[in-house]
Protein backbone atom coordinates (compact mmCIF):
# COMPACT_ATOMS: atom_id res chain seq x y z
CA UNK A 1 0.00 0.00 0.00
CA UNK A 2 1.33 3.42 -0.95
CA UNK A 3 0.76 6.01 1.77
CA UNK A 4 0.25 9.74 1.47
CA UNK A 5 2.99 10.22 4.06
CA UNK A 6 5.52 8.24 1.96
CA UNK A 7 4.70 10.28 -1.15
CA UNK A 8 4.92 13.58 0.74
CA UNK A 9 8.31 12.46 2.12
CA UNK A 10 9.67 11.91 -1.39
CA UNK A 11 9.36 8.15 -1.73
CA UNK A 12 9.42 6.99 -5.37
CA UNK A 13 7.60 3.76 -6.16
CA UNK A 14 8.45 1.78 -9.30
CA UNK A 15 5.84 -0.90 -9.94
CA UNK A 16 6.38 -3.57 -12.57
CA UNK A 17 3.55 -4.85 -14.78
CA UNK A 18 0.94 -2.80 -12.93
CA UNK A 19 -1.58 -2.30 -15.72
CA UNK A 20 -3.45 -5.33 -16.98
CA UNK A 21 -2.38 -6.58 -20.40
CA UNK A 22 -5.66 -5.24 -21.84
CA UNK A 23 -5.09 -1.80 -20.29
CA UNK A 24 -1.54 -1.73 -21.62
CA UNK A 25 -2.75 -2.58 -25.14
CA UNK A 26 -5.63 -0.09 -24.97
CA UNK A 27 -3.29 2.72 -23.86
CA UNK A 28 -0.79 1.77 -26.58
CA UNK A 29 -3.49 2.02 -29.25
CA UNK A 30 -4.63 5.34 -27.77
CA UNK A 31 -1.03 6.56 -27.94
CA UNK A 32 -0.77 5.53 -31.59
CA UNK A 33 -4.08 7.00 -32.69
CA UNK A 34 -4.22 10.22 -30.65
CA UNK A 35 -3.76 13.69 -32.05
CA UNK A 36 -0.82 15.40 -30.33
CA UNK A 37 -0.42 19.13 -29.85
CA UNK A 38 2.26 21.28 -28.28
CA UNK A 39 1.13 22.75 -25.06
CA UNK A 40 1.83 20.62 -21.99
CA UNK A 41 3.84 22.93 -19.74
CA UNK A 42 5.84 22.21 -16.63
CA UNK A 43 7.43 24.41 -13.97
CA UNK A 44 11.17 24.46 -14.60
CA UNK A 45 13.40 25.98 -11.93
CA UNK A 46 15.06 28.42 -14.31
CA UNK A 47 11.78 29.62 -15.81
CA UNK A 48 12.37 28.23 -19.30
CA UNK A 49 9.26 27.16 -21.09
CA UNK A 50 9.04 23.45 -21.74
CA UNK A 51 6.35 22.66 -24.26
CA UNK A 52 5.79 19.03 -25.03
CA UNK A 53 3.70 17.14 -27.52
CA UNK A 54 0.79 15.67 -25.62
CA UNK A 55 -2.75 14.40 -25.92
CA UNK A 56 -5.08 15.13 -23.02
CA UNK A 57 -7.95 12.99 -21.77
CA UNK A 58 -11.05 14.15 -19.95
CA UNK A 59 -10.43 13.35 -16.24
CA UNK A 60 -14.12 12.48 -15.73
CA UNK A 61 -13.81 9.79 -18.40
CA UNK A 62 -10.36 8.60 -17.32
CA UNK A 63 -11.46 7.82 -13.75
CA UNK A 64 -13.79 5.19 -15.23
CA UNK A 65 -10.84 3.15 -16.55
CA UNK A 66 -9.71 -0.08 -14.91
CA UNK A 67 -6.22 1.40 -14.55
CA UNK A 68 -7.51 4.29 -12.41
CA UNK A 69 -9.57 1.97 -10.24
CA UNK A 70 -6.55 -0.30 -9.76
CA UNK A 71 -4.43 2.74 -8.87
CA UNK A 72 -6.98 3.90 -6.27
CA UNK A 73 -6.77 0.41 -4.76
CA UNK A 74 -3.06 0.70 -3.92
CA UNK A 75 -3.17 4.24 -2.49
CA UNK A 76 -4.20 4.41 1.18
CA UNK A 77 -5.59 7.93 0.92
CA UNK A 78 -8.40 9.07 -1.41
CA UNK A 79 -7.19 10.73 -4.61
CA UNK A 80 -8.82 12.75 -7.35
CA UNK A 81 -7.59 13.19 -10.90
CA UNK A 82 -6.59 16.66 -12.11
CA UNK A 83 -4.97 15.81 -15.47
CA UNK A 84 -4.43 12.74 -17.65
CA UNK A 85 -2.38 12.88 -20.84
CA UNK A 86 0.07 11.02 -23.01
CA UNK A 87 3.43 12.63 -23.78
CA UNK A 88 5.41 11.75 -26.87
CA UNK A 89 9.19 12.19 -26.93
CA UNK A 90 11.65 11.79 -29.81
CA UNK A 91 15.42 12.14 -29.90
CA UNK A 92 15.17 15.87 -30.62
CA UNK A 93 12.65 16.59 -27.81
CA UNK A 94 13.86 19.37 -25.51
CA UNK A 95 13.34 18.77 -21.80
CA UNK A 96 14.33 20.52 -18.56
CA UNK A 97 14.21 19.48 -14.92
CA UNK A 98 10.75 20.43 -13.69
CA UNK A 99 8.10 19.70 -11.09
CA UNK A 100 4.47 18.82 -11.73
CA UNK A 101 3.12 20.80 -8.76
CA UNK A 102 4.25 22.73 -5.72
CA UNK A 103 2.00 21.16 -3.11
CA UNK A 104 3.14 17.56 -2.47
CA UNK A 105 0.43 16.05 -4.67
CA UNK A 106 1.01 12.65 -6.25
CA UNK A 107 2.01 12.12 -9.89
CA UNK A 108 1.95 8.84 -11.81
CA UNK A 109 3.80 7.81 -14.97
CA UNK A 110 3.02 4.71 -17.02
CA UNK A 111 5.41 3.80 -19.82
CA UNK A 112 3.40 2.67 -22.84
CA UNK A 113 5.83 1.39 -25.48
CA UNK A 114 5.39 -2.29 -26.26
CA UNK A 115 9.16 -2.76 -26.46
CA UNK A 116 11.90 -0.69 -24.88
CA UNK A 117 15.58 -1.37 -24.34
CA UNK A 118 17.90 0.60 -22.10
CA UNK A 119 19.97 1.61 -25.15
CA UNK A 120 16.91 3.55 -26.40
CA UNK A 121 17.32 6.12 -23.57
CA UNK A 122 14.26 8.10 -22.56
CA UNK A 123 14.97 7.59 -18.85
CA UNK A 124 13.12 9.54 -16.19
CA UNK A 125 15.61 11.12 -13.79
CA UNK A 126 14.64 12.34 -10.31
CA UNK A 127 16.85 14.93 -8.61
CA UNK A 128 17.60 15.72 -4.96
CA UNK A 129 16.21 19.20 -4.42
CA UNK A 130 15.31 21.97 -6.81
CA UNK A 131 18.79 23.00 -7.96
CA UNK A 132 21.04 20.09 -7.02
CA UNK A 133 22.86 17.85 -9.46
CA UNK A 134 22.57 14.77 -7.26
CA UNK A 135 20.37 12.10 -8.84
CA UNK A 136 17.89 10.50 -6.46
CA UNK A 137 16.62 7.81 -8.86
CA UNK A 138 16.67 6.95 -12.55
CA UNK A 139 13.93 4.88 -14.14
CA UNK A 140 14.18 3.13 -17.52
CA UNK A 141 10.82 3.39 -19.34
CA UNK A 142 10.23 -0.36 -19.64
CA UNK A 143 6.90 -1.66 -20.90
CA UNK A 144 4.20 -1.63 -18.24
CA UNK A 145 6.36 0.05 -15.63
CA UNK A 146 4.48 2.53 -13.43
CA UNK A 147 6.15 5.23 -11.32
CA UNK A 148 4.33 6.89 -8.42
CA UNK A 149 6.01 9.94 -6.85
CA UNK A 150 5.63 13.37 -5.28
CA UNK A 151 4.89 15.77 -8.14
CA UNK A 152 6.84 18.54 -6.40
CA UNK A 153 10.07 16.52 -6.82
CA UNK A 154 12.17 17.87 -9.67
CA UNK A 155 12.56 15.35 -12.45
CA UNK A 156 13.08 15.23 -16.19
CA UNK A 157 12.42 12.86 -19.04
CA UNK A 158 15.57 12.39 -21.06
CA UNK A 159 14.90 12.18 -24.81
CA UNK A 160 15.22 8.81 -26.53
CA UNK A 161 18.51 8.11 -28.29
CA UNK A 162 18.87 8.07 -32.06
CA UNK A 163 18.76 4.26 -32.04
CA UNK A 164 15.24 4.16 -30.58
CA UNK A 165 13.03 2.80 -33.39
CA UNK A 166 9.93 4.71 -32.19
CA UNK A 167 9.19 7.69 -29.93
CA UNK A 168 8.73 7.16 -26.20
CA UNK A 169 5.09 7.33 -25.08
CA UNK A 170 4.24 8.01 -21.44
CA UNK A 171 0.87 8.29 -19.75
CA UNK A 172 1.06 10.99 -17.07
CA UNK A 173 -1.48 11.49 -14.29
CA UNK A 174 -1.57 14.43 -11.94
CA UNK A 175 -3.66 13.85 -8.85
CA UNK A 176 -4.74 15.63 -5.70
CA UNK A 177 -5.36 14.36 -2.21
CA UNK A 178 -9.06 14.37 -1.46
CA UNK A 179 -9.69 15.83 1.97
CA UNK A 180 -12.49 13.99 3.66
CA UNK A 181 -15.72 15.99 3.85
CA UNK A 182 -14.07 18.93 2.04
CA UNK A 183 -13.58 17.89 -1.59
CA UNK A 184 -15.98 16.16 -3.88
CA UNK A 185 -14.28 13.06 -5.21
CA UNK A 186 -14.07 12.71 -8.98
CA UNK A 187 -15.30 9.20 -9.68
CA UNK A 188 -17.31 7.18 -12.15
CA UNK A 189 -20.58 8.17 -10.48
CA UNK A 190 -20.09 11.86 -11.40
Amino acid sequence: MITRNDIENGEIYVIEDFPTNKDQIDFWYAAQSSKYEYGQRSDSYDGRSQKRLSCHFDPFDFVKTNFWKKLEGIIEYPIGLIEAYINIAESHTLTFPHCDNKSNEMSVLLYLNQEWHRSFGGYTVFFEGMTGDKIKKTVIPSTGRTVVFNGSDFHMALPPTHVAPVPRFTLALKTKWMEKDKDEKIDSSS
